[in-house]
């Protein structure tokens, strides 16, 4: 990967992730001091987003490898995916 594609990448992905991290503080301060259904909500929204943007971070790391040929990268990334996956599956099902 040339260090431009990797500060370019880095950048692009570092403010979305800053954000996630102050929505999902928000989300389970508002968790925390609300209750009821609302605060519930909250703090599932928290955890689902604690979940979702590593993996989305993942994703699109992936999508960056591919575009430069890292294969090595990609397999390693796209097996962590999977091994996610099917665990979330078997969740799910179980």
């Amino acid at each position: 990967m040339t260090d431009r594609l990797v500060a370019r990448t880095v950048g692009s992905l570092s403010m979305p992730m800053r954000w996630a991290t102050f929505i999902a503080w928000g989300l389970a301060l508002v968790a925390t001091i609300t209750p009821g259904a609302v605060g519930t909500v909250a703090g599932v929204a928290a955890l689902t987003l604690i979940i979702v943007a590593p993996l989305a971070r993942l994703a699109v790391l992936v999508v960056v490898w591919w575009t430069e040929r890292d294969l090595r990268f990609v397999f390693t990334a796209a097996f962590l995916l999977s091994i996610i996956g099917v665990g979330a599956i078997i969740a799910l099902v179980s």
